[in-house]
């Protein structure tokens, strides 16, 4: 809704069962997903994780980007 590029990665982890017994997987990307985030001349990245609360960075993410984008 805010106009801007978005790629969805996903971790290691392959549920929420799964991060949560094994975190370590939960901070590891899937390797077919690093290659998406190839670093890219003039470009950035903003991580938007929803770890144990889906709800907060449903509820948060866009006015947070909204917000951050024009100091950008």
């Amino acid at each position: 809704s805010l106009g801007i590029a978005a790629v969805r990665v996903r971790s290691d982890a392959p549920d929420r069962r799964t991060y949560l017994l094994r975190p370590d997987l939960g901070r590891r990307l899937r390797a077919e997903d690093r290659a998406a985030l190839a670093p890219r001349p003039g470009c950035f990245a903003i991580v938007l994780a929803d770890g144990l609360c889906a709800t907060g960075v449903r509820a948060h993410a866009a006015p947070l980007l909204a917000a951050l984008l024009p100091d950008l």
